[in-house]
């Protein structure tokens, strides 16, 4: 006799917070400033924004772009998008609206969110728009905007029917554009949930576990401590602003377990002189990224969250990820290396002829491994 064949589930970051809503009840999901969201409140409450976005026409891997600051409901448009089956495109406030506005024509946005600190970036980059059919404001009522938070409440609360798969859209978040153009890096599900289980495990993010973010929600290195701590449910702080009190404070009211910064950063909690003020000891896990942090801050930084363990992260937006893990160092004494590749995969160096180079040569670094984007969003050539 035959085995029955049937198609083996997708755990998806939206079946995964509709489990977790239902398991941890009142403890929070997401916190900001007085704001917060519990989990038994997460689920219904993206439900309540993918119906909404739904019943205004929103179409499996139609693109929603948010120009805003981090908030609670920045937060529950972002994963209200994707389980409604769209792209979230959470985009970079400081732009120029020259830009701004190239970043929403490029990703073919149909929709945009905005609020009161923002809007009128958004109004000054309106003529150059081409695409765009819906504007939604929260706490702002200009000429021109619909309210955002009507028509989140006018969502059900009830599960959307939505069928996704991991090799669909989940988001699109564009690169600074510091070389050049910004370029829109699009990650399916598939790649963003190697997220929960890359970093998850390699910084010990569980359910317990208190994740700040210190970056805004439109870049990506705040993608990698809030990805694994939703998926597993723990409890995402994010920052509105960011500051060495306004950090440490946080940090002690909420037993903040792990972040993620840039070394600037860590560089203007020591230079404050506050950290001694405060009760830091939750603190467990401080990830480095954006560009290599120097021995004497890692030093520095471990001697004043004596409970908490540095970690190195080296990679893009695009993918590939390496990270110097405290173990690692310790048991190499790799100081100033990145280590291995977190998630698996190839990595090389190259020279000018696309030959692979001995070690302690200096060339092109390419790697290929299960995280990296699906390319660059209208711009294929580039990919």
């Amino acid at each position: 006799m035959a085995t029955p064949h049937f198609d083996q589930p997708g755990i998806f970051y939206t079946t995964q917070i509709r489990i977790n809503s239902a398991t941890f009840g009142k403890r929070p999901a997401a916190i900001c400033g007085d704001d917060v969201l519990t989990w038994a409140d997460f689920n219904p409450r993206i439900n309540k924004v993918a119906n909404a976005l739904l019943s205004i026409g929103l179409q499996k891997d139609d693109k929603v772009a948010l120009v805003m600051n981090s908030s609670i409901t920045m937060f529950e448009l972002i994963w209200g998008t994707i389980k409604a089956g769209g792209v979230i495109v959470p985009l970079n406030v400081m732009m120029a609206k020259e830009q701004l506005a190239g970043m929403l024509n490029n990703c073919d946005a149909k929709i945009v969110f905005s609020d009161a600190a923002n809007a009128a970036q958004v109004d000054g980059a309106r003529s150059e728009l081409v695409r765009m059919e819906h504007f939604f404001a929260v706490d702002h009522a200009g000429a021109g905007w619909k309210d955002g938070k009507a028509l989140i409440e006018s969502g059900a609360a009830t599960e959307p029917k939505v069928t996704l798969a991991m090799s669909d859209s989940l988001n699109i978040i564009y690169s600074s554009g510091s070389t050049g153009t910004p370029k829109g890096i699009e990650h399916s599900h598939q790649s963003r949930l190697l997220y929960a289980f890359g970093y998850g495990p390699a910084m010990e993010i569980n359910r317990h576990s208190v994740a700040i973010c210190t970056t805004p929600l439109y870049t990506n290195g705040t993608w990698i401590t809030m990805l694994p701590t939703v998926y597993w449910g723990g409890t995402t702080v994010l920052m509105k602003k960011f500051s060495a009190k306004d950090f440490l404070e946080a940090v002690q009211k909420h037993g903040c377990t792990v972040f993620f910064a840039v070394p600037t950063q860590f560089i203007v909690i020591l230079e404050s002189g506050l950290v001694p003020k405060y009760d830091v000891s939750s603190m467990k896990v401080m990830l480095s990224g954006g560009q290599a942090i120097a021995s004497r801050t890692w030093k520095s930084m471990e001697e004043a969250f004596p409970q908490a363990r540095m970690y190195e992260t080296y990679g893009m937006t695009e993918g590939y990820c390496y990270s110097c893990l405290p173990l690692d160092r310790d048991k190499w004494g790799k100081v100033g290396s990145v280590g291995l590749p977190l998630f698996n995969g190839e990595i090389k160096v190259i020279g000018h002829k696309d030959e692979v180079l001995p070690p302690n040569e200096v060339g092109e670094v390419v790697a290929y491994g299960p995280n990296l984007m699906k390319g660059y969003y209208n711009a294929p050539q580039l990919s």
